[in-house]
């Protein structure tokens, strides 16, 4: 069939599909995704600041009570049969008790954690912790471990700002439709960003689909194959090894 341009005849046009004028979906879109990448960004750096509080001698608790750079302690209601005290030497330094002995709570028939047992040996360290605290001119509570609903980065959150705790899982949560949901993906399949999203990669997600944020919703871009599965579980890996080998 030809395609040659007959005289007097005028062509209709048709829209360029890439290059479609922006509508308020894509203005929306186009700003939720910054809003995202805010959040996520910080909610990122918490749970890698926050997510492992760093396991450190008792000793080293009481020393910080009594040089007054303890601002928070943070006891489970069964420590320290198990649960753990965790403590704050600011937003992002928090450390974890060990070595605390803890065989007198336990009954030696049974196994089991003796309530009876518990609470004056519980009474006990409680009382040593606030007594440094005096000694450093200051009080510190000794408060329980905040409850929430077990969501990604909530808890890592509210150690450095509670009222973040809510909008950095509400942000990982809309993010999360948003991948499952968009049905275009430039750099990776869905299964590819599943695996990404466990290592931290939901940050770089809302930076890069389904275009590159710094650039404008319908600028012509190369086109390039996504990644696979296996492909993103091999990032994630990769990912992993380095959070763990490199020291932050």
């Amino acid at each position: 069939m030809s395609s040659a341009i007959r005289p007097g005849v005028v062509e209709p046009v048709v829209p360029h599909p890439v290059l479609q004028p922006r509508t308020p979906h894509d203005r929306l879109l186009h700003a939720t995704r910054w809003v995202l990448l805010a959040v996520l960004t910080f909610a990122v750096f918490a749970v890698t600041v926050n997510g492992e509080p760093a396991p450190r001698p008792v000793r080293d608790l009481y020393a910080g009570l009594r040089a007054g750079t303890v601002t928070q302690v943070v006891a489970d209601r069964s420590w320290p049969g198990y649960g753990q005290l965790l403590w704050s030497e600011g937003p992002t330094r928090w450390s974890r008790a060990i070595g605390v002995p803890k065989g007198e709570v336990w009954d030696p028939v049974t196994t089991r954690l003796d309530e009876a047992r518990l609470a004056p040996v519980r009474a006990s360290h409680l009382a040593a912790i606030a007594a440094a605290g005096r000694e450093g001119g200051r009080v510190v509570p000794v408060t329980d471990p905040p409850g929430g609903p077990g969501l990604w980065a909530y808890a890592e959150l509210q150690r450095v700002w509670a009222p973040l705790a809510p909008l950095g899982a509400a942000a990982g949560a809309l993010t999360l439709l948003l991948m499952l949901g968009l049905p275009e993906r430039r750099y990776a399949t869905r299964w590819a960003w599943l695996w990404i999203f466990l290592r931290g990669g939901i940050v770089f997600y809302v930076l890069l689909e389904p275009y590159p944020l710094w650039r404008r919703p319908y600028d012509v871009l190369t086109p390039r194959g996504p990644l696979n599965a296996a492909q993103g579980l091999l990032v994630a890996i990769v990912a992993t090894f380095l959070l763990v080998m490199v020291p932050l």
